[in-house]
């Protein structure tokens, strides 16, 4: 992988996310519930450097799962879903196809379009109603390729309906983009960027005061002592060990960058300590928070600590107002002083989460007083 850029997200169905990645979507090696292509309409050739070709030196053929799909819908919307694959060449469960023009040099009016990839979001929806897996989705720039329609503006469609979708579908919690090309990559991140209003690229170490560095450190040795328990932690290893990771390069990163890696701290924390009380978790941070802190007598400024690095990751997205309103949003870039306060924060939430985990307590108090002043 090339690179790679994200946002981080919570609706009131929970967590969300959309990436976009610089890779070869042929050698994810992650499963992926569905993988979208593009066609041109009744036409699956498996042309060659076409994601459809690609599929089809992998021993998937679109035009054979077109001839038996598990839904059809391309009467009217010119959108279907396969059956569920039986290969173990690639790690996609189930392939969406979208046709986009009815033949090579015609390209539809982009309201068109705009209708094509709702209905492809409004199939998957349906999908996910008669019990299809739908938690995670990938595609590349659909229709940018040999269908020969803007890029950038398809990224701008992609990009809304696909929010709108993670907004309606409640298990659908993943969205990414996927490009091989690093020039086109470059030109997708920017636009990206430019739609979330990340125009800035901030990195973290030129902003921390000295004290904010020695927290930074403190957090390294309770992240190596939540290691050293990971016999006793309800968690998921994947995603424990993918939180420490990213914290490593935490001073040399862009400050929204800083956001959603706290963000998934926080987030993480909620999630173990409800499942270590036997509790169970509703996908909405906000209110896991609460539940925790009252579980175990959290003081209340611990509490305020973790819904300040809830909203930086919430609003260092800033997607919901651009799909709502499609106009510029009056952004605050989080500057040195809110990095600062993020980061103390954070220090202070993953100490408490230590310092419960070493004492394994489950509902007696738990009492200390801040490690620093905000």
């Amino acid at each position: 992988m090339f690179g790679k850029n994200i946002i981080d997200f919570e609706l009131p169905n929970g967590l969300k996310r959309i990436e976009i990645c610089c890779a070869d979507i042929l050698e994810i090696q992650e499963t992926i519930d569905i993988l979208v292509v593009s066609a041109f309409q009744n036409d699956y050739l498996p042309v060659p450097d076409t994601l459809i070709g690609g599929l089809y030196t992998k021993g998937v053929s679109v035009e054979w799962l077109a001839k038996e799909p598990d839904i059809d819908m391309r009467a009217m919307q010119h959108v279907w879903l396969s059956k569920a694959l039986e290969k173990e060449t690639v790690p996609y469960k189930r392939i969406a196809c979208i046709e986009l023009s009815p033949y090579i040099g015609t390209l539809l009016d982009i309201d068109i379009v705009k209708k094509r990839i709702a209905a492809l979001f409004g199939m998957l929806a349906a999908a996910q109603y008669s019990g299809v897996s739908v938690k995670n989705v990938v595609m590349s720039i659909i229709g940018a390729n040999s269908q020969k329609y803007d890029a950038g503006k398809m990224v701008e469609l992609i990009l809304t309906e696909g929010y709108r979708a993670l907004e309606l579908i409640p298990d659908f919690s993943c969205f990414k983009i996927v490009v091989r090309n690093r020039d086109h990559f470059k030109k997708l991140n920017d636009a990206f960027n430019k739609i979330l209003g990340r125009t800035k690229s901030d990195i973290v170490a030129e902003d921390l005061y000295e004290t904010t560095k020695m927290k930074v450190l403190q957090m390294q040795k309770d992240f190596l002592a939540l290691k050293g328990l990971r016999n006793n932690i309800n968690k998921d290893d994947v995603e424990f060990n993918d939180v420490i990771n990213s914290f490593e390069s935490i001073e040399s990163d862009p400050r929204y960058i800083v956001a959603f890696k706290c963000r998934r701290l926080a987030e993480l924390v909620a999630k173990d300590l409800l499942m270590m009380s036997g509790l169970q978790t509703n996908g909405i941070l906000v209110n896991n928070i609460d539940k925790v802190c009252q579980q175990y007598s959290i003081p209340k400024w611990i509490n305020s600590y973790w819904h300040i690095i809830r909203i930086f990751g919430n609003e260092g997205a800033h997607i919901k107002e651009f799909i709502e309103e499609h106009k510029n949003v009056m952004y605050h870039h989080p500057n040195h002083d809110d990095i600062n306060i993020l980061l103390l924060c954070s220090a202070e939430l993953l100490h408490t989460w230590r310092k419960i985990r070493e004492k394994g307590i489950r509902k007696d108090s738990y009492n200390k007083k801040p490690m620093c002043c905000l």
